[in-house]
């Protein structure tokens, strides 16, 4: 956890932004239901949700690389972020 604050501050210092000015995003993978190749990454990425919002990925579907999500997908995503 501590390693992903040092990430961000200094990313945020790189860019020349104010911690709390903009918003740091963690997208889930393509899910296990959906066989996802990294779904299991998933139960890391919800632990970050105490410095970094979430963006959830239940219900985007996932293309046959088990990787990447199809447009609706991405679409989900968008959506589940402005919710």
């Amino acid at each position: 956890m501590l390693l992903i604050m040092m990430y961000s501050i200094n990313g945020l210092k790189d860019l020349g932004l104010v911690a709390g000015s903009v918003p740091l995003l963690a997208g889930e993978t393509v899910t296990a239901d959906q066989n996802g190749a990294c779904a299991g990454m998933n139960k890391i990425i919800a632990t970050l949700q105490q410095i970094i919002n979430q963006v959830p990925s239940a219900g985007c579907e996932g293309i046959a690389d088990r990787f990447h999500f199809r447009s609706n997908g991405l679409q989900g995503t968008g959506h589940a972020l402005c919710s």
